[in-house]
């Protein structure tokens, strides 16, 4: 499975309405009536009615982002997957300042700095040895900074004298995987005594917050504290951190959550597009891309048809769905046609575009309309089709003869397959109300009839040696022939009384020619 790389230019439309961040978090929400998704880092906004992109979701498994702390330094491109992860262990992640009350110091910086800034501007709270003093009878939190054996630690201490508690916990400041491989012992003491109360041992902590969990953290009842103490007047709390024996893994390991391999494939990546499949027509999606209430995706052109998602029954709404649509623009998309052996591949906004005029497509039989064939199949075997099932109307010689009656009009006309220049075209012509109608078309990509013209030379072959010679565009491919025949840039029209003196024996005589230009 190839992973994709996004371009810049992609990747800016790739926002969090609410963060600004790149949309590189899951779980991903659309917002309807908004042009905008919200990433897994922002909280859900559940009164505004959010509706979960799981398509996004399932695509972003297959793309790499750039770590949000790109701009300090990191140059690690990870799977969304794996984001979360990522940034909360990236050595370039930024913290803020966490004296309390959060948010009042304006600092922000790396982790290694962070022990710097305390004790430049919040010493009394820096601890270069895992011991402070503790109050159990008035009201107060703290977050004490400790470096611990070129390690940095967060101690987070509150005693609460309503709820008559003391709570303590540890962090680890870095790798989140890192902080599990160490535990914490609280012991609280008199000063200047032996007496200690030592409490259970916890693990250690992440720093994905920087706030109290009362859930995880070590909590005593402050009085019962006090009273095994002897009620002192100061009380030391002491932090012992020792390895975690059961977590055998290096502190800088971050294998699983680190991804530095940046793979920009350029090959269509078939399992990405199989989650772009509409589910009706079950062609890969491009915009636009609707969404029902429940999440699911399905394309434009389906969704005028369908009233309610073929997936889960639900309501199909007018909200598009942003981001994925956005996606298709640097997703490698193949031509529905690959398995005709089309080598085309391309972004979502092309393909539709080369699809339509694929030579690689299958070509309806030029005879459709005259035989009531409905063969269909490759460009390269159109001509073979012809010599098997409509031999009378391959046009080897170029010459035609057709046996005129003025009074008969010939509005069904004849059909011609020919050749030239290793090229296929087909030769449409007919009488009706006393006119002469041709137009010659070119059997490919649309695009490529430009390069061509055709030569209609008709002949008296009588003493005279009357001439009449024409020369027009070729047209590409026309499914209706009274539209090639009103095209008047690559059509024929002659009245009769111009070609009149050029009928031999009753007989119309003509000659086709091809031109390259």
């Amino acid at each position: 499975m190839s992973k994709l790389s996004i371009a810049n230019e992609v990747l800016e439309k790739l926002r969090c309405s609410l963060c600004k961040e790149y949309l590189s978090q899951l779980p991903v929400y659309i917002y309807p009536g908004q042009e905008g998704t919200a990433c897994g880092r922002c909280p859900v906004l559940s009164e505004q009615n959010p509706i979960r992109d799981t398509t996004y979701e399932i695509i972003a498994q297959y793309l790499y982002f750039p770590c949000r702390y790109n701009p300090y330094g990191c140059l690690d491109n990870v799977l969304a997957v794996n984001m979360e992860n990522h940034e909360a262990s990236c050595s370039f992640k930024q913290y803020f300042c966490p004296f309390i009350p959060l948010a009042s110091c304006p600092w922000q910086g790396p982790s290694n700095e962070l022990f710097s800034h305390y004790e430049e501007h919040h010493k009394v709270l820096a601890l270069q040895s895992p011991v402070f003093e503790v109050d159990l009878v008035n009201m107060y939190e703290d977050n004490y900074m400790l470096l611990h054996r070129n390690e940095t630690f967060l101690i987070h201490a509150k005693c609460d004298s309503k709820e008559k508690a003391f709570w303590c916990s540890v962090r680890y400041i870095g790798n989140k995987k890192a902080a599990k491989q160490y535990l914490y012992q609280v012991e609280l003491k008199k000063s200047n005594s032996i007496e200690n109360v030592t409490l259970s041992k916890k693990v250690v902590e992440s720093d994905c917050s920087m706030c109290l969990d009362k859930n995880t953290a070590v909590c005593v009842k402050s009085d019962e504290i006090r009273k095994a103490l002897g009620d002192p007047g100061s009380m030391l709390c002491s932090i012992s951190i020792t390895p975690n024996e059961q977590v055998a893994t290096d502190s800088t390991d971050c294998s699983g959550v680190k991804i530095t391999t940046k793979i920009n494939s350029p090959d269509v990546d078939h399992s990405l597009l199989f989650e772009l499949e509409c589910p009706v027509c079950h062609e890969y999606m491009v915009p636009p891309i609707h969404q029902c209430i429940a999440g699911h995706s399905i394309c434009g052109t389906c969704k005028t048809q369908v009233k309610n998602c073929p997936t889960c029954r639900e309501g199909i709404l007018d909200t598009r769905n942003f981001s994925l649509e956005k996606m298709t623009s640097f997703i490698n998309y193949s031509c529905k046609y690959s398995d005709f052996d089309c080598p085309f591949v391309s972004s979502g906004k092309e393909i539709k575009a080369h699809e339509s005029t694929c030579k690689y497509g299958p070509y309806l039989c030029p005879f459709e309309q005259y035989d009531d064939c409905k063969w269909k199949g490759r460009l390269s075997d159109v001509m073979e089709h012809a010599r098997n099932h409509h031999e009378d109307g391959i046009l080897d010689v170029g010459y035609v003869t057709f046996p005129f009656q003025e009074d008969v009009d010939y509005c069904d006309g004849d059909c011609f397959l020919m050749q030239a220049h290793n090229a296929l075209f087909k030769l449409i012509f007919k009488y009706d109300e006393k006119n002469f109608y041709w137009s010659m078309q070119y059997v490919g990509p649309p695009e490529e009839s430009k390069n061509y013209m055709y030569e209609i030379d008709i002949c008296d072959n009588s003493e005279f040696n009357q001439r009449l010679y024409i020369k027009r565009k070729c047209s590409n491919l026309i499914e209706n022939d009274v539209e090639a025949y009103e095209d008047h840039n690559t059509s024929i029209q002659l009245p009769l009384a111009a070609i009149c003196s050029l009928l031999n024996e009753g007989n119309l005589v003509y000659k086709c020619r091809i031109v390259k230009v």
